[in-house]
């Protein structure tokens, strides 16, 4: 079920890796390991420009989560930046590639 949600907007060789990393994830929670909820997504700014036959972004974004892990929750907010290139694949836009250039704890 993971693989084929994720197959919906990622394509290509970070399909294969986005769909690895999420397992690692689960089986590290499985084990007692930390857990997160998302609670929220906020999109902060999109910078694009023409590649080939897609496009090529810089996307700023916050990601609001509970997380538990040591018989507690908190909540964490923390702000991504990546470089991400979107392509037709199958006739449907994915992103088949991105490279995370910034990480920060808000």
């Amino acid at each position: 079920i993971i693989y084929d949600t994720l197959a919906y907007s990622v394509g290509g060789d970070l399909l294969t890796a986005t769909y690895l990393e999420t397992r690692r994830g689960l089986e590290l929670a499985s084990q007692g390991g930390a857990r997160a909820k998302v609670q929220e997504i906020e999109l902060l700014e999109v910078e694009a420009e023409n590649e080939d036959d897609g496009f090529r972004a810089t996307v700023t974004w916050n990601v609001a989560a509970s997380v538990g892990h040591w018989g507690h929750i908190h909540q964490r907010r923390n702000q991504y930046t990546a470089e991400l290139t979107v392509e037709p694949v199958d006739g449907l836009w994915k992103i088949t590639s991105m490279e995370l250039i910034g990480e920060e704890r808000l």
